[in-house]
């Protein structure tokens, strides 16, 4: 199960994950990425409530358009896998 809690903030968006984070609930995390970013705001992803992550989404996050994004709660295993894949 993945769920997104859309939060305002001064200035952007905040984006709070949780659940499975994997290559189906990818399109619509990007679509609200994108759509907040597009007004210049700033967009926060907080994955402090993400339990398990997919290649795809460490992909996104690494190499792909979620590099736009400020990532916060980042729990240490995957921040470690996201530095190894160079973000």
């Amino acid at each position: 199960m993945f769920r997104i809690e859309v939060a305002p903030t001064a200035g952007g968006v905040r984006l709070l994950l949780s659940g499975t984070l994997d290559r189906a609930s990818l399109p619509e995390m990007e679509r609200l990425a994108a759509e907040h970013a597009s007004g210049g705001g700033s967009v926060v992803v907080d994955l402090s409530k993400v339990r398990l992550v997919d290649r795809e989404a460490v992909h996104f996050f690494s190499k792909g358009a979620g590099r736009r994004v400020r990532i916060v709660g980042c729990p240490a295993y995957l921040r470690e896998w996201l530095r190894s894949e160079g973000r």
